[in-house]
């Protein structure tokens, strides 16, 4: 998988739809605040983003260490997840890397 980059500079939500298929599953995430307090929070959904009936899923799960992020910060994804959403409450640029073992650009 190609690095996805999320640059923000508002408040808003962004989805990353993940290959749960793959083994390893392995997705590495990086938050970086860059200017201002946007303290972005990573979270996840087992649910089927790519589904229709389901379009945006319903319930999420903070990651354990990358909630209102305010310093930059790493963590990882080791289980299979179908998505990952960066929300961002704050006002401020923030840059969100995402990569994930196994697929290549």
């Amino acid at each position: 998988m190609r690095v996805v980059t999320i640059n923000t500079s508002a408040s808003g939500t962004w989805y990353v739809p993940l290959d749960y298929h793959r083994a390893p599953f392995n997705v590495g995430i990086m938050v970086v605040p860059v200017s201002g307090s946007p303290n972005p929070t990573i979270a996840h959904s087992l649910e089927d983003f790519q589904n229709v009936q389901v379009s945006t899923p319903q319930y999420w799960i903070n990651h354990p260490s990358l909630v209102s992020v305010s310093a930059t910060a790493d963590g990882n994804y080791a289980y299979p997840i179908r998505v990952m959403r960066v929300r961002q409450e704050g006002a401020g640029d923030a840059r969100i890397c995402i990569i994930q073992a196994g697929l290549v650009d």
